[in-house]
């Protein structure tokens, strides 16, 4: 493998360049399987966040996607149990919601974003039912717990302020390059409380995190179910966020692009209007399902496009021990 030329420019000023074959022969010899990326790493005399970045650009090309499937590990989604994880069990994001339900004529539910996001990562079930009361102070004893039964110690005020801690017992391991975004279930309100919300390198850190809600009205009774999601975990590449480079245009700049505007937003108006005036054309279709099903005013649908995600369960692994 050959790296590309360097400048004569003080240690300090020099940034080494790679070539494209020799990227791609480190992300084969880690793909390899034998060693890790850091060992890889280190005999090719690069950081290893470096190879890992290479490895997670690399896995989104059909030739590396081959080699990932042979490998199996870096498409892998890994909860090691490191703890208690009698109730907190790990599912699969739910499409539904209570609230969402008792919506009139359940309208929610035609909201497609919305039923994606409620579907994007995997949720933890709350132990046991309880109940928390904040006084409003600062110190983790300002917040005590009524539980309907016996208490649970993975259930808890460490950081006061009004915050209960969920004390997850599962250690996340994503491939490289993929960090897991924490935070509550999506689009699922808790009154009085609010989910707060962190991002974990997991594909390298040997450390378990907490779950924690922060209370928002003292003296308030806010409960817990057993059994309700409390947090949910969605992999992102904070390289992808990285390497976007943000721009605003100008509607003149993509021509083609306001046309199709143009034409989506008068169908928008002229349907809207058309239920207002009770149209039986508008009346019968109830609302427009363009987005829906993938298409754009007066086109027909045919592009790749999801209607639900199908995540998979986490199975369960032989204990080698």
């Amino acid at each position: 493998m050959t790296t590309g030329s360097r400048d004569d420019k003080t240690k300090s000023e020099r940034r080494r360049t790679f070539s494209e074959e020799f990227k791609a022969e480190a992300v084969r010899l880690w793909q390899a399987g034998a060693r890790s990326a850091a060992e890889v790493a280190k005999e090719l005399g690069v950081k290893a966040s470096t190879l890992r970045t290479w490895i997670s650009r690399a896995a989104k090309g059909k030739s590396v996607a081959a080699g990932s499937a042979q490998r199996g590990a870096p498409r892998e989604l890994g909860a090691y149990e490191m703890g208690d994880t009698r109730g907190m069990e790990l599912a699969p994001g739910s499409v539904s919601r209570k609230w969402m339900d008792l919506t009139g004529d359940r309208f929610a539910y035609r909201c497609l974003p919305l039923l994606i996001a409620n579907q994007a990562g995997w949720v933890v079930a709350c132990p046991v039912n309880f109940a928390a009361i904040w006084t409003g102070g600062s110190r983790p004893s300002d917040v005590t717990f009524d539980f309907a039964g016996h208490t649970d110690a993975r259930v808890t005020s460490h950081f006061g302020s009004g915050i209960v801690t969920f004390v997850l017992p599962y250690l996340f391991r994503t491939p490289p390059g993929v960090a897991l975004w924490v935070r509550g279930p999506a689009n699922w309100p808790k009154d009085g409380a609010t989910a707060l919300e962190g991002i974990v390198e997991t594909d390298w850190a040997a450390v378990t995190f907490t779950m924690n809600w922060k209370l928002t009205r003292p003296k308030a009774r806010i409960t817990f179910a057993k059994g309700e999601p409390v947090c949910m975990v969605t992999p992102i590449s904070l390289d992808l966020l990285e390497q976007l480079a943000p721009r605003r245009l100008p509607r003149s700049a993509d021509p083609d692009l306001a046309e199709r505007y143009d034409a989506w937003f008068k169908s928008r108006v002229e349907f809207n209007a058309g239920l207002a005036e009770r149209r039986p054309e508008m009346v019968q279709r109830r609302w427009q399902k363009d987005y829906f099903l993938g298409k754009e005013a007066d086109a027909d649908a045919g592009r790749e496009h999801r209607t639900k995600l199908d995540l998979q369960a986490f199975g369960v692994a032989a204990d080698d021990s």
